[in-house]
């Protein structure tokens, strides 16, 4: 695996690190395989660590390339800097596709709560002038593949969060941000497929969130899938111990059940995961040894 950890601008605000499968079974011959940034929610004040690594790993272990980028927060969070960070690491990841074994036709994003407002706003406004210029980045170099939403903030809830939304106005009042970095007053044909999972009892992100954000997906005709759980809790990540940091109540077998879902919906999307190498070196697992008395396989390479 290739673990880098990679600073955007040289100045430890912006962050990409790197779990990208190295392994084959003939030396030299690696296959491109698909990606999947993660984006940690924390209302753009930290980073979340339950919703960061633990979920890198787990798309690592369903052999996908993983990435982990934290993006701009306080003080530098004014819109679009969080979204412009998110286009310009894409660019990055695709500029190395070769070198990485990344496929870079596809490559998904996966935000959570506000790391899904990051997500969505790069899905929805990827072309827009304002984000090109501030990545950087030129045509569809900083467009995702994909888009996985949990619990994800859509539109700039005044009301609920203003305080969290005034970290990304800057000089612009909170109803001209409300305009131009709600989600859902952008989605359009050049929006990618989208995963959405949420909680029905959210007290953080209300279930309306999403709800606007599959109105507008439909308008548009964007495909989508989405999972709406009764009970669970906001935060909760892969609802699992491996990201609940001892919290029972970020433990949820059914919730749990969105990461099985969303691989499946990433084969629908992207295709399986043909790996296009030879398997070499291989013992074939239907023969040799099957009860005390039976000889094993002779070593490799012997008649």
């Amino acid at each position: 695996m290739i673990c880098e950890k990679i600073d955007l601008y040289g100045d430890h605000r912006v962050m990409l690190y790197t779990y990208i499968q190295r392994w084959t079974t003939v030396p030299g011959t690696y296959p491109a395989r698909p990606g999947v940034v993660v984006l940690p929610g924390g209302a753009y004040q930290f980073p979340s660590i339950s919703e960061g690594e633990p979920v890198a790993m787990a798309f690592a272990g369903a052999g996908f390339n993983a990435y982990l980028l934290r993006y701009s927060i306080a003080p530098y969070a004014e819109f679009p800097n969080s979204a412009a960070d998110v286009c310009r690491a894409l660019k990055l990841i695709r500029s190395r596709s070769e070198e990485w074994g990344q496929d870079p036709d596809r490559l998904a994003l996966c935000g959570f709560s506000a790391g899904g407002h990051v997500a969505g706003c790069v899905g929805t406004m990827w072309n827009r002038e304002d984000v090109l210029a501030a990545s950087g980045c030129r045509e569809q170099e900083g467009r995702p593949n994909a888009l996985i939403l949990g619990y994800p903030g859509v539109t700039v809830d005044i009301e609920g969060e203003g305080d969290m939304y005034r970290l990304l106005a800057g000089d612009r009042s909170l109803e001209e941000l409300r305009e131009i970095a709600s989600v859902e007053n952008w989605v359009g044909a050049h929006t990618p497929p989208v995963f959405l999972w949420n909680i029905y009892g959210d007290r953080i992100v209300p279930v309306e969130h999403g709800l606007l954000l599959m109105e507008a997906l439909a308008r548009h005709d964007v495909p989508f899938e989405c999972h709406t759980y009764m009970a669970g809790a906001h935060a909760s990540s892969l609802n699992t111990t491996a990201s609940s940091l001892g919290d029972p109540e970020r433990e949820n077998l059914r919730v749990a059940r969105w990461m099985e879902d969303c691989i499946s919906w990433l084969e629908l999307v992207f295709g399986r995961l043909e790996l296009g190498v030879p398997q070499a070196n291989m013992i074939p697992l239907s023969e040799g040894r099957a009860h005390m008395g039976v000889p094993a396989l002779p070593p490799l390479g012997t008649d």
